[in-house]
């Protein structure tokens, strides 16, 4: 069925997918079970692309506030791919629906709640997140899952995560949410405390990390000061002031002033009252300097599935300071001794937190419309003219906001590594060993780190995603920097992934016993560029990646020796003036940011390539035609063939099943259909298996885990009462008609649906 190159229903579906090339046919000794996450929009637009309009209650189309917005703001969707029926591929899906999900269905355009008495509830599109005013923000739960099987389960169980929002742990068979981890009390919130809501910003990672061997679970929470989310950039230009509560500062101080008794005749009396007037005003300036700010702190969190609290120790640099994330921290790494985190290259500041800040200009449009009538008396808007400049002024005073608030990515990648036997009962603070800057010295969203550390030498792969600014997306006034027109509006809401070089693998061994590299490899290939119909392996804008158990709930990886990589290629489409403008003096590039225009006006397809890690070469690759675009790659073992077999040959024996999604005719921007490809992991040039099915569809698909089993649990060792847990936040609301006005909103809207589920 064709479609939009970003396109996705929210309908659970249960199809068997069809084959449409494969020769052999579906693989006879492929099994188990592969999840992939994918944002699919929100309760406003049922799935993707987000329409420019929609219907109000009085019937007429109007602007869409949410029209423009990033595909990564979007309810998440589970597609889980059973293999394990021979010669047969079976597909279902399920939306995350958390407790915040009900609030925000409740109140959409349209909704139950969508009424006057709940005026400043709904949800609104900022920028990468999504907010209400009065309940706090979404937990998507679109971006990762994770399985985990302690030893007390007798199946594989599963996590959906996400970076803003508590995990939650899922029923492999039926995908339906069982329970968040963690209570919302064990978790603090981003907000400063005077920002009571119900549905608390918390920052944690997207990636959970399980160890299989220990049957430990680890997460992390962090907190930032207001300095760190604005950015250096704005600190170092716009904001020199940064501490938030400093303009109240300044008031107190000076009121203080004003009671502090002078030297006069009237003595003790103005003395004592000016004494008990600056103690007052001392107390309020602190109670308030407490409740506006946050603080730069990180929390390693392990959970051992047990029914009790999470254990929980604050991290601390060697100097006895907190540590300080600019960034995030979208994922964590195990090794047997040490816990890894890194400042991951996902920026979360204000300056992606808006899309459009004049999302009616359509209405300003027609308003300029109707004065053109009015040609005797108005003939500068009859000519048009007016109209162009307000809306030239609109679209420079827009861009201006959105550079001002611009922050760029680190050019390394700041890594800290935990002591695991530091993590005992009786303590509330672990120190880092923490490495130099330019220890890493690109930047990361994803790595992967050898389980064995021998003599304290921890190696880690890292996925280098060099000048390309994922965190950012295409939006309704951007400009191709290729051509100078505007972005293809169905193209709206994608990442950004316009790279400003050229994306690298690195190999790097670290020593933890003098916090120094040791040593380094670095691996990147252009490929034939003068040739993009035929241009080979590469790793031009690099992508997500895959090896043998790369999260496995039952076995840790010894050592990386083979990795399958996605490159997505450049594409002219993609690369932005905004972009470009921001990223060509970028530090440390290895093409100069002239042939990177030149490269990509080229159009270079994607590439699947297989790693060898141990010599840091690439040994085999698959070279996609133009406009075939890789979305997720997993690795999928071969059934019943690990005898007699190698490291390096039991690494490569399996398959790598790759999400995509492919223009059909090379002259209609409007049709695209997606589909799951079946690599042969050991020879990626052999023609792949290629199947689909009519509702099979995704904007964007994001990571992925591969288990043996997904069996239907009929019961959990661990729960946490969801109306109890939010009760606990509303009460603590000060204001009695907000907390009664909120509690009488969440039994009627959000805990019904879980009041019915069991609790066992």
């Amino acid at each position: 069925m064709p479609q939009p190159v970003i396109y996705a229903k929210r309908t659970p579906i249960h199809v068997e997918l069809i084959l449409k090339e494969g020769s052999p046919p579906i693989p006879h000794d492929i099994y188990g079970v592969a999840f992939f996450t994918s944002p699919v929009g929100t309760v406003n637009s049922d799935g993707l692309p987000i329409p420019a309009t929609y219907q109000n209650k009085k019937g007429k189309n109007v602007p869409n506030p949410e029209y423009g917005s990033p595909i990564m703001n979007g309810d998440g969707n589970i597609i889980r791919i059973d293999f394990n029926e021979q010669g047969v591929v079976k597909v279902s899906t399920r939306l995350m629906k958390t407790p915040c999900y009900y609030a925000d269905e409740a109140t959409k355009q349209g909704g139950e709640a969508d009424t006057r008495q709940y005026k400043w509830f709904g949800f609104r599109n900022f920028g990468i997140a999504r907010i209400s005013l009065e309940l706090g923000g979404r937990n998507e739960l679109n971006t990762a899952v994770i399985p985990f099987r302690f030893a007390e389960d007798a199946h594989i169980r599963c996590l959906a995560g996400y970076d803003v929002g508590r995990a939650f742990e899922f029923n492999p068979a039926t995908m339906e949410l069982i329970t968040p981890i963690g209570k919302n009390s064990e978790y603090l919130p981003s907000t400063p405390p005077i920002i009571n809501f119900p549905f608390a910003l918390v920052e944690t990672t997207a990636h959970p990390t399980f160890d299989a061997i220990t049957k430990e679970l680890f997460t992390v929470n962090f907190t930032k000061s207001m300095q760190t989310i604005l950015g250096k950039e704005a600190i170092a230009t716009a904001m020199p002031h940064t501490d938030t509560t400093q303009n109240i500062d300044y008031l107190l101080q000076n009121i203080e002033k004003e009671v502090t008794p002078q030297k006069t005749r009237w003595g003790k009396l103005f003395h004592q009252v000016g004494k008990f007037f600056k103690g007052l005003f001392s107390g309020i300036k602190q109670d308030i300097k407490g409740k506006m700010q946050t603080i730069d702190q990180v929390f390693l969190m392990r959970w051992n599935g047990k029914q009790e609290p999470l254990q929980k120790w604050r991290v601390l640099d060697e100097q006895g300071n907190n540590l300080v994330i600019h960034q995030c921290v979208h994922q964590i790494a195990l090794t047997e001794d040490y816990v890894i985190l890194s400042d991951s290259s996902f920026k979360f500041t204000l300056g992606i937190l808006f899309v459009n800040p004049f999302p009616y200009e359509e209405i300003l449009n027609k308003w300029l419309g109707r004065m053109s009538r009015l040609r005797p008396a108005l003939p500068f808007f009859w000519k048009g003219r007016g109209r162009a400049i307000v809306k030239s002024i609109i679209s420079k005073y827009t861009r201006w906001l959105r550079q001002k608030a611009f922050q760029h990515m680190e050019t390394y990648t700041k890594i800290y590594l935990i002591r695991r036997s530091d993590l005992t009962p009786d303590r509330e603070t672990v120190t880092a060993i923490v490495f130099p800057d330019e220890t890493i010295s690109s930047e990361t969203v994803h790595f992967s780190a050898n389980y064995s550390n021998p003599n304290g030498e921890v190696t880690i792969v890292a996925a280098h995603n060099n000048s390309a600014c994922l965190a950012e997306w295409l939006r309704p006034y951007d400009i191709e920097k290729i051509s100078g027109k505007p972005v293809q509006r169905q193209l709206l809401g994608m990442f950004a992934n316009g790279a400003m070089d050229i994306g690298r693998v690195g190999k790097y061994v670290l020593d933890t016993n003098t916090a120094t590299l040791k040593s380094s490899k670095v691996l990147y290939e252009k490929g034939n560029i003068d040739n993009p119909s035929n241009i080979g392996a590469h790793t031009w804008e690099l992508g997500l990646y895959t090896y043998r158990d790369i999260i496995s709930p039952e076995t840790m990886v010894q050592e990386i020796t083979t990795m399958y990589c996605a490159c997505y290629g450049l594409d002219s489409r993609m690369l932005t003036e905004f972009i470009y403008k921001n990223y060509r003096e970028r530090e440390g590039r290895v093409i100069p940011a002239e042939d990177m225009l030149a490269y990509t006006s080229r159009d270079l397809p994607h590439c699947l390539v297989r790693l060898n890690v141990d010599e840091m070469q690439i040994e085999d690759y698959f070279q996609f035609e133009y406009d075939q675009n890789v979305r997720s790659i997993q690795f999928v073992p071969r059934k019943g063939s690990q005898d007699d077999k190698t490291k390096a040959e039991l690494d490569q024996d399996g398959y790598i099943v790759v999400t995509m999604v492919n223009r059909v005719t090379p002259d209609n921007d409007q049709n695209y259909v997606c589909e799951l490809w079946i690599f042969d992991a050991t020879d990626l040039q052999k023609p792949p298996v290629k199947l689909f099915h009519p509702d099979f569809n995704y904007g964007f698909s994001l990571h992925s885990v591969w288990v043996r089993e997904a069996e239907n649990l009929q019961a959990s060792s661990y729960f946490i009462d969801i109306q109890q847990d939010y009760n606990e936040v509303i009460q603590s609301i000060w204001r009695k008609d907000r907390r009664e006005k909120i509690q009488r909103f969440f039994n009627q809207y959000v805990y019904p649906p879980f009041l019915s589920k069991d609790k066992s």
